[in-house]
């Protein structure tokens, strides 16, 4: 019952794990070092002011008294700060505590997305390649490189899809789901709470149509509804943030991907190309390469297409395609019409999306 695993399942654990801390130790070479590049300062400055508000002064952090004059903390939709690690702020210092937060994204990401791709049946070893395609693809070494830790959420991620496709057999994991979904909410407003909604409804959507069951579309909406009244304390803040200085983007003509686009997001590493500028954008005005690389090179991406033909009417499938349709943007249809609903309307780099869909492409590709 619950989140049980198997006994052959602890190695395989183990290693994935082993293999996780390897990759995030250069992290610590200089551990108390933060980079100089764009988003460092931000993400420090936020979990700075959490733990100076908490450490220090003993109380909530509702404002930040060092950015700008003066700003919102608690209310901020754009921080991950808000968040039960901030204890490792506490116990280590801001610029330490982000690191192991970052270390326990790759730790618990990846054993997560083992644990999700074992229940989709695929075996021991494909699990742990399903588990390196979700966390240790291009994104995330190159965008924590630049300070975009706004994305350690994720690591909830598989979790909490895990406990949504176990709750037809188990009512009550649907329930941890909806802890994890709050949770998101409190770390991860923005981006990855919208597309862990748009996850669980293409799945529970998807079973519907292809299998004309519904067994998955009233959890769906419970975790969605359950997880945003879990974190109502938080929810109505920012609503009066986002009221008063809302963001409605049109549909940005940077989010148009070809398909030539598309490939190279897989197969090159960015920092062999020559177009690509190191810093900030492409040549052509597109983000830059810590938003558009999602490299897993050419053996990988060509499973990866097998999968998605292999699998493409299974509801695993379908919404891995449903993924990849919106990373083109404005190329298909799907984001277009996604645009037009409340949040996601504020959303630009689209290509984002990618980062659900690796979790879903390396489950895929394990199978």
């Amino acid at each position: 019952m619950g989140l049980t695993v198997k006994r052959e399942d602890w190695w395989g654990i183990l290693l994935i794990a082993v293999i996780a801390v390897a990759f995030a130790i250069p992290l610590f070479g200089n551990a108390h070092n933060w980079s100089e590049q764009l988003d460092w300062d931000t993400a420090v400055m936020a979990h700075a002011s959490t733990a100076r508000n908490i450490g220090e002064y003993g109380q909530l952090p509702f404002w930040d008294a060092y950015s700008c004059g003066g700003n919102v903390l608690y209310a901020h939709p754009n921080y991950d700060h808000i968040s039960p690690f901030v204890v490792l702020d506490l116990l280590f210092g801001e610029v330490v505590g982000i690191k192991l937060k970052i270390l326990l994204f790759f730790v618990l990401g990846s054993i997560g997305a083992y644990l999700l791709a074992r229940h989709f049946g695929a075996e021991v070893i494909p699990s742990m390649l399903a588990a390196a395609i979700f966390t240790l693809n291009g994104k995330y070494a190159q965008s924590f490189m630049i300070g975009q830790v706004l994305w350690t959420p994720l690591m909830y991620v598989p979790w909490l899809f895990l406990c949504f496709v176990k709750s037809d057999k188990q009512p009550k994991l649907s329930l941890v789901a909806a802890v994890l979904m709050a949770l998101l909410v409190f770390e991860a407003v923005p981006y990855i709470f919208p597309m862990t909604i748009v996850l669980l409804l293409c799945f529970a959507g998807s079973t519907w149509l292809l299998r004309k069951d519904k067994r998955y579309l009233k959890p769906a909406l419970l975790i969605i509804l359950l997880g945003v009244a879990l974190s109502a304390v938080r929810v109505l803040p920012m609503y009066d943030v986002f009221k008063d200085n809302s963001r409605q983007l049109g549909l940005d003509p940077n989010d148009h991907n070809s398909l030539y686009e598309m490939v190279n997001v897989f197969t090159n590493n960015a920092h062999t190309q020559p177009d690509w500028d190191p810093y900030w954008r492409l040549v052509d005005g597109k983000p830059s390469w810590y938003e558009y690389s999602f490299f897993i090179g050419w053996p990988a991406f060509i499973l990866l297409l097998l999968a998605l033909l292999l699998y493409l009417r299974s509801p695993l499938g379908a919404t891995a395609v449903v993924f990849l349709g919106i990373m083109f943007g404005t190329t298909l249809p799907v984001w277009p019409l996604l645009h037009l609903f409340p949040l996601f309307s504020s959303q630009h780099n689209i290509i984002r999306y990618g980062m659900v869909f690796m979790l879903l492409a390396g489950v895929l590709v394990a199978r």
